[in-house]
């Protein structure tokens, strides 16, 4: 089964956004384990609240009973961020971002001891959001909050870039939503974009071990972000992924 959405927007002073997501269950699965949020540009609480766009990819790990309950816990811990933050400074919001992945783990390891039957779920997540500082300046920022291998890129000038470190050790993850609380780890990164600028986000089904040349994938899509996610999924696809495949896309012109 494959879902997938696109939208666009000039909500911005300075920018436009275009982006798109696409999902499919992997032929391993009957359930599709990933789970995704995405306020799009076009989204009423988000240009409403002026507060920027948010969007994650949460994958639930393989062998787990639970990995589609942990990922969903994780995503609906995050729902109400743009609400919350609209009254908030700039800093206060950087801030409430931050505690984002902090409520998803706890939200999944107090589901672990609420339910034996679900006492190993667990999920990775990589989520973003986009926003900018000013009314005054021309400067749009993505600020990442990543856990365990799902994976952030950004395409520059002809250059494809890994922004984040798979949490691995011996190729075996070693920090997931579900953690202890005080072994819990998040790598934030905070990028400042520009126009021509790509995003993505994927499930790990996208790219271990089926990398897919992303800068091809770019050429071909002639800038629609939806074209991107259809045929990345494809790509893997058909080069032998058998997992759950997700994956969120964003222009920036």
């Amino acid at each position: 089964m494959i879902a997938e959405r696109g939208g666009e927007s000039e909500f911005f002073r300075h920018f436009s956004i275009s982006t798109a997501y696409a999902t499919q269950t992997g032929i391993r699965h009957t359930v599709n384990e990933d789970r995704f949020l995405f306020f799009p540009p076009g989204n009423r609480v988000a240009e409403r609240e002026e507060v920027g766009f948010l969007f994650a990819v949460y994958d639930g790990c393989g062998g787990s009973k639970g990995g589609a309950k942990a990922a969903q816990l994780a995503a609906d811990s995050c729902r109400r961020f743009l609400i919350e933050a609209a009254p908030m400074e700039p800093e206060q919001r950087i801030a409430r971002f931050d505690e984002l992945p902090l409520r998803g783990n706890q939200a999944v390891f107090d589901g672990q001891a609420a339910d034996k039957k679900f006492g190993d779920m667990a999920c990775a997540g990589t989520l973003c959001w986009i926003w900018e500082p000013s009314a005054d300046t021309e400067i749009l920022r993505a600020r990442f909050a990543h856990v365990g291998d799902t994976r952030a890129y950004l395409l520059r000038e002809g250059h494809a870039r890994v922004l984040t470190r798979d949490q691995q050790v011996g190729g075996v993850l070693s920090n997931v939503y579900g953690t202890s609380p005080r072994h819990f780890v998040v790598d934030s990164i905070d990028i400042q974009l520009q126009a021509g600028d790509m995003l993505l986000i994927g499930s790990d089904g996208l790219w271990k071990p089926y990398d897919v040349d992303l800068l091809a994938l770019a050429a071909e899509a002639g800038g629609d972000p939806l074209r991107y996610v259809r045929a990345w999924l494809s790509k893997a696809y058909r080069n032998g992924s058998d997992d759950d495949l997700t994956a969120i896309a964003c222009f920036i012109y």
